[in-house]
């Protein structure tokens, strides 16, 4: 009898064999919505390794897929080909598309040619970044207080050209940085400026972790219903309500990844999963 696989091809890609690190083809496919990587190696065997949590985001994410951007001058000469002339080579195809920040640099794959110098150091855990999240709150929570009395007319219309311009854009690698500039706007006025130099850093280091992540695979509507809210307060004045929001603005982007770490654990092991 007749019985579908278990997997739906996505695409064709190149990556390397876990083991020996020889180049060689690989297949992207979709399995209870999750997205795989299927690789079989001449030497070492087959592998699959979970490469995205979420194949209904993965593929969506397709839409802002944009021609590569020529570099003004390239930095390297085409060889052996892709991977290894890594860097602004004659055959470069990509552009700037999502800024990253390492939350895990415990890479196990040690592959000479990695563009980020990964290497064995620091992992955070979901209960690091949840502490960071308090860090936010108390941090936050104190520079608003101190900023409302001196809010100006020309502060919140700044906050509020940033919020319409955050509801326009309809690029999610763009939303970290209104996001940041939407609170900075908030918090300038507090007269504080190592404060606010300190609550700019906190964010900007698990940002990428969260806000990107979070807007996402969550969607940002409800984030920025919560600016709305937040901005109104601090407008009317009322610190009390302001305080209040913004404290449940940052618990829930907490609640949000949470969910989704629920909904989606991590492998038991990272790397390659030999079948």
């Amino acid at each position: 009898m007749k019985r579908d696989a278990d997997s739906v091809f996505c695409e064709l890609t190149r990556s390397i064999c876990p083991s020996c690190r020889k180049v060689i083809d690989a297949k992207v496919l979709l399995r209870d919505n999750k997205v795989y990587m299927r690789k079989r190696c001449p030497e070492c065997g087959p592998f699959e390794a979970l490469v995205y949590a979420d194949a209904e985001a993965y593929t969506s994410q397709g839409r802002y897929n944009k021609p590569g951007t020529i570099p003004l001058a390239f930095g390297s000469e085409v060889h052996a080909g892709c991977p290894y002339d890594c860097g602004l080579c004659p055959d470069h195809e990509q552009h700037a598309c999502l800024g990253i920040i390492e939350v895990n640099s415990a890479c196990n794959m040690n592959c000479p040619l990695c563009f980020s110098d990964a290497r064995p150091g620091y992992s955070l855990t979901l209960e690091e970044v949840e502490e960071m999240l308090d860090i936010r709150i108390a941090l936050e929570l104190r520079a608003l207080k101190l900023a409302i009395p001196n809010l100006t007319r020309e502060s919140l219309d700044k906050a509020r050209g940033i919020l319409e311009t955050y509801d326009r854009c309809d690029e999610p690698h763009q939303w970290r940085d209104l996001n940041l500039a939407f609170h900075l706007a908030l918090y300038g006025p507090c007269d504080r400026p190592r404060l606010v130099k300190m609550i700019e850093d906190e964010q900007l280091a698990n940002s990428h972790f969260l806000r990107t992540y979070v807007s996402i695979t969550v969607g940002r509507d409800d984030a920025q219903a919560e600016h709305y809210e937040i901005l109104a307060a601090c407008a009317a004045r009322d610190s009390r309500r302001a305080l209040r929001l913004l404290e449940t603005h940052i618990e829930h982007t907490r609640l949000a990844l949470q969910r989704r770490r629920a909904a989606f654990p991590p492998p038991a092991t990272p790397g390659a999963l030999r079948k």
